[in-house]
């Protein structure tokens, strides 16, 4: 195959993407609304919940004033809330920076301040490493959403209880690694 042909074949796989992840569950919603779409241990999701806590999670996101182009870091470990966060975002046309709870707090510093993330989202009510994480970084920001579980056994995203909502706006941001290690060049 020469350079034309797969540059022709590559512009015909890229049209037939959707335009954002999001987008990927909405035929099943429509068409397999009661199949399973999410399991993760006793807990599964159809295509009909997941596209519903896909959109009460953006309205949660718009409440912390997440808009479309912002970079959001999502602090958690592999979850249904995290599959949950990573499509809201995109519903939004935002990007998710995804980030292992585990990682020392040094680390998140660095990828917060590298990616240029306006938000952070800990996902403390599923992961006890987010919780942690969420205890030690600097600056505490106040945007943690949790999932709580209802009697039912529904699970429902609710913004948890923040000291200031505008802590973690972009320029407002403190970090503890020193100025001179801060230096990282942007992209």
């Amino acid at each position: 195959m020469d350079g034309t042909a797969a540059v022709h074949e590559a512009d015909q796989i890229l049209a037939g993407l959707p335009d954002r992840i999001s987008d990927v569950i909405k035929p099943f919603a429509r068409q397999s609304p009661d199949h399973p779409a999410l399991v993760q241990g006793d807990v599964t999701w159809t295509y009909a919940e997941l596209a519903a806590r896909v959109a009460d999670t953006v309205a949660i996101l718009k409440l912390y004033e997440i808009r479309p182009g912002d970079r959001v870091m999502i602090i958690s470990e592999n979850s249904l809330a995290l599959v949950a966060l990573i499509l809201a975002v995109s519903e939004i046309d935002a990007w998710s920076v995804v980030v292992n709870p585990r990682l020392s707090a040094r680390e998140v510093d660095l990828i917060r301040e590298h990616s240029g993330a306006r938000r952070v989202l800990y996902t403390i009510e599923v992961s006890d490493a987010a919780r942690r994480t969420r205890n030690v970084t600097t600056p505490r920001l106040p945007c943690s959403v949790g999932w709580e579980r209802s009697a039912s056994g529904r699970s429902t995203a609710r913004p948890c209880q923040s000291r200031s909502r505008w802590i973690g706006r972009a320029g407002q941001r403190r970090s503890s690694i020193p100025r001179a290690r801060r230096a990282i060049p942007r992209a």
